[in-house]
């Protein structure tokens, strides 16, 4: 029988993966981010820091010395929209 934690864990990498796609991550932004819903998920795109490869997103590295935010803090992108201030937007799989 599968451990329920250990299931947990990868299904919070699965979502984490999932998220770090622009594309994906550009969808998700423009249905919750007030700044960003008039936008078109291309534009999106733009303003979102990828990888080398153009199309995985660079996660924003966060300290958590005391561990309480241990698991919440795993996906959170930089967004910056011209004109506005940039905005670190964290999304939790709930």
């Amino acid at each position: 029988m599968e451990d329920r934690n250990e299931s947990k864990g990868v299904d919070r990498e699965e979502f984490s993966a999932l998220l770090r796609n622009k594309m994906i991550l550009s969808a998700a932004i423009r249905s919750c981010i007030k700044e960003a819903t008039s936008m078109d998920p291309r534009a999106i795109c733009d303003c979102l820091e990828l990888e080398e490869d153009g199309m995985t997103v660079k996660n924003v590295e966060l300290d958590d010395p005391s561990g309480q935010y241990e698991g919440m803090l795993d996906n959170v992108y930089r967004l910056r929209i011209p004109g506005k201030s940039e905005i670190l937007v964290v999304f939790n799989k709930g």
